[in-house]
């Protein structure tokens, strides 16, 4: 009996799994806010490598402590793939309200920073907005 309903289960997931990626050439900046105070960008850089730095805003005040994963204020992070503070911020793409958005609005489900602008700007993990500037 489990070995079938393994199956059907099976059979009710979309088969949608796709793998993401940062398009090279295509730079986009992201602005990391908290209410009014800009914490730092987000940057999609032109060789397809991410980027993140805090602002100086952000190094002038004491209430706010840096993120999980970027606890130097001080460095510019830069990775190939797009970090999990950020990432966690785009929706499956096996979701059909996400498949029908991208349907309507002719978005490349596999492109990060494409689904980042998209679906990012909140999430119910943190209290931060990440606007596409």
């Amino acid at each position: 009996m489990i070995t079938s309903l393994k199956s059907w289960l099976t059979r009710l997931q979309p088969e949608v799994t796709t793998a993401m990626h940062s398009p090279k050439y295509e730079p986009t900046c992201f602005e990391l806010r908290f209410n009014t105070l800009e914490i730092g960008c987000l940057n999609l850089l032109e060789d397809g490598f991410w980027q993140f730095a805090y602002t100086d805003s952000f190094l002038k005040q004491q209430h706010i402590k840096p993120l999980v994963g970027f606890p130097n204020v001080h460095k510019v992070y830069r990775n190939e793939e797009l970090w999990p503070f950020f990432s966690s911020r785009i929706p499956s793409a096996d979701q059909p309200y996400v498949q029908e958005k991208a349907r309507c609005k002719k978005l490349d489900l596999t492109n990060t920073a494409e689904m980042l602008k998209e679906f990012g700007e909140r999430t119910i993990t943190n209290p931060f907005a990440l606007l596409a500037v």
